[in-house]
C-alpha cells in the first residue's frame, strides 16, 4: 500500500512538471503570434510565457511554476516591431520579491517613459525610442510582495529620492537630491509617519515647503530637529543654507505651518514652513558675510522683530541700525489712526445710505400720493365727462359739440402722454415721476374745470322758440360760440372757457 500511494506521488509531480507548448494569435490564419507558452498536464501555466504586440514585438516575459509567478519578469516597450526593456524583477511564489527596476530612455533631456505618462506625444519620441539612452526611473525592493525600499532617478542617472516602507508606509530614513546632486531632504520617519531626530529639509524662496516630488524646487534647505513624538524642538537653533552649502541664517524655531504625516491617499508629506520663531537671529550673505542681525520675540501669538537690528552691506560693514520697537508702535498708531479714519468712512456712509433710503421712501410716498391724486383727478375729469354727455343729449340742437370734442381728445392724449412717459421712466428717478404726475393733476384739474363749465352751458341753454317768445335772441351763448369757432387752436378754445363767467338767464 505504501509503494502505491509512492508511485502515485511521483506520477503527480511528473504530471505537474510536464510542459506542453502552446500558443495563440492574432489572426485567424495563425500567422501573427500573440502568445507563446507552456503549461503541464494539469493545463496550468508551467514554465516561459511570453506575449508579443501585433507587430511581432516582444511585449512581456514571465515565469510560471504550476500556474504561479516564479523567477525572472520583464516588461518591454515595443514600437514599430522593436522591443526595448521598461521593467525587469523576480517572482517568488506569486509575490514580487527582491529588486525591481523600471528604465527609461533619455535624449534630448526627456524621457521616453515620461512620455509615456503624460501622454504628450511630440517629433522626437521615435528617435528618443530608437537612440536615447537606457537609464533608471526607478528602483524598488519588495520582501514577498511588499515594498521596503524605493529609490528614484533624475534623467540624469543620479539618485532624486531614496525612501523606506513599512507595512506600505513610508517609514525610516529618507533622503533626496536636486539634479545636481545637492542634498536637499534628510531625516527618518517615525511612526504615524512624523518627522523624528534631526531632518534638512527643502523650502522655497517663501519658506513654504518644496513638493518632495519635485526637488528641482528647493532654493534652500533648513535644519530642524524633532523628539521621538515627532514635536519639535524648541530648544534646538534652526540653520539654515544656500545650496553652496554656506549658512543663511538661523534662529530658535518653536513652531510650525502643519506637523508632517501622511495624507487622506497614504502619501507621505513634510512639515511645513516656520510659523514662529524666538531670540537671537542671524542671516548671512552667500559670501558668508553677516547681512542682519537682531532678535524676536513672540507677541499675540505672532514673531515680531524687537529691539535694535543691524543691517549690513555685502562687505560686511553696517549701513544701518533700526529700533523695531518705535517702527512697530509708529505702525501701531498709524494702524490705529487709520482704523479711526476707517471707522468715520465706514459711518458717514450708513449715515448717508439710510439717509437716501429715508429720502427714497419720502419721495416714494409723495410719488403714491401723487400718483393717486392724478388718478383721482382724471376719474373726476371722466365723471364730468359723462355727465356733460347725458346732459348734452336733451339739449337743443345749438351745442358746442364739435368744440367739446376736440377739448376733450386734446386733454386725453396728453394724459395718456404723460402716463406713457411714466411708464419709461427708471424706478430711480423720482423728480422726473413727481414732474410728469404734476403735469397729469394740472392737467386734470384744467379738464375738470372746462367741463364743469360745459355741463353749466348745456343747463343754460334754451330752446329757439323760447328766445323768439322772449325777444332774448342768440344771447351771450351764442357770442360764446362765435368766440370759440374763431379760436385758432384747441388751447385758444380752452382759455376761453376757463376765462368765461356764465349767468343766469
Amino acid at each position: 500500500m505504501k509503494s502505491i500511494l509512492i508511485l502515485f506521488t511521483v506520477f503527480f509531480v511528473f504530471m505537474a512538471q510536464s510542459q506542453i507548448l502552446k500558443k495563440t494569435y492574432y489572426d485567424y490564419q495563425k500567422i501573427k503570434v500573440e502568445s507563446v507558452y507552456y503549461v503541464n498536464s494539469l493545463g496550468q501555466n508551467n514554465g516561459l510565457y511570453t506575449k508579443y504586440d501585433s507587430e511581432g514585438a516582444k511585449g512581456i516575459e514571465l515565469n510560471y511554476s504550476n500556474g504561479i509567478f516564479n523567477g525572472p519578469a520583464k516588461e518591454f516597450y515595443t514600437r514599430n516591431g522593436v522591443s526595448k526593456l521598461k521593467i525587469s524583477g523576480n517572482y517568488k511564489n506569486g509575490e514580487k520579491d527582491g529588486q525591481w527596476i523600471t528604465y527609461t530612455y533619455v535624449k534630448y533631456g526627456q524621457s521616453y517613459y515620461n512620455i509615456l505618462q503624460s501622454m504628450m506625444f511630440n517629433d522626437k519620441e521615435v528617435d528618443i525610442f530608437n537612440t536615447g539612452v537606457q537609464t533608471k526611473v526607478k528602483e524598488e525592493v519588495y520582501d514577498n510582495g511588499k515594498l521596503t525600499k524605493e529609490i528614484i532617478y533624475h534623467l540624469t542617472g543620479k539618485i532624486a529620492i531614496s525612501r523606506n516602507y513599512v507595512n506600505t508606509m513610508c517609514t525610516g530614513e529618507y533622503l533626496a537630491y536636486n539634479s545636481k546632486n545637492n542634498l536637499i531632504i534628510k531625516g527618518k520617519i517615525g511612526e504615524k509617519g512624523k518627522m523624528i531626530g534631526e531632518w534638512i529639509v527643502p523650502r522655497k524662496e517663501d519658506g513654504t515647503t518644496s513638493d518632495i516630488n519635485n526637488t528641482e524646487e528647493c532654493v534652500y534647505t533648513q535644519k530642524i530637529k524633532f523628539d521621538n513624538a515627532g514635536n519639535i524642538d524648541t530648544n534646538y537653533v534652526s540653520k539654515s543654507y544656500y545650496l553652496s552649502g554656506k549658512l543663511r541664517d538661523s534662529v530658535r524655531l518653536i513652531s510650525l505651518e502643519f506637523p508632517s504625516g501622511n495624507n487622506y491617499n497614504g502619501n507621505w508629506f513634510l512639515c511645513g514652513k516656520n510659523t514662529l520663531i524666538t531670540g537671537p537671529y542671524y542671516s548671512y550673505y552667500e559670501t558668508g558675510k553677516i547681512q542682519s542681525e537682531g532678535q524676536y520675540k513672540i507677541i499675540d501669538a505672532q514673531s515680531v522683530k524687537t529691539g535694535i537690528w543691524k543691517n549690513y552691506d555685502t562687505n560686511g560693514i553696517l549701513m544701518n541700525e533700526v529700533n523695531e520697537d518705535e517702527i512697530r508702535e509708529k505702525a501701531t498708531k498709524s494702524k490705529i489712526e487709520s482704523d479711526r479714519i476707517k471707522q468715520e468712512m465706514i459711518e458717514k456712509e450708513r449715515i448717508e445710505k439710510e439717509e437716501k433710503l429715508n429720502y427714497e421712501n419720502q419721495i416714494k410716498t409723495e410719488i403714491t400720493l401723487l400718483a393717486e391724486k392724478a388718478d383721482s383727478c382724471i376719474r373726476l375729469e371722466r365723471k364730468l365727462y359723462h355727465e356733460y354727455s347725458i346732459l348734452h343729449q336733451n339739449t337743443s340742437k345749438f351745442s358746442l359739440d364739435n368744440h367739446f370734442v376736440k377739448i376733450h381728445n386734446y386733454f386725453e392724449n396728453k394724459i395718456n402722454q404723460l402716463q406713457n412717459q411714466i411708464n419709461q421712466v427708471s424706478k430711480d428717478e423720482f423728480e422726473s415721476k413727481k414732474q410728469l404726475y404734476n403735469q397729469i393733476i394740472e392737467l386734470g384739474i384744467v379738464h375738470s374745470n372746462v367741463n364743469q363749465k360745459m355741463i353749466k352751458y348745456e343747463s343754460l341753454k334754451v330752446s329757439f322758440r323760447e328766445e323768439q317768445l322772449y325777444g332774448l335772441g342768440l344771447g351771450e351763448l351764442y357770442k360764446l360760440n362765435v368766440s370759440l369757432n374763431n379760436a385758432s387752436d384747441v388751447q385758444e378754445k380752452i382759455k376761453i372757457f376757463e376765462n368765461y363767467q356764465f349767468e343766469q338767464k
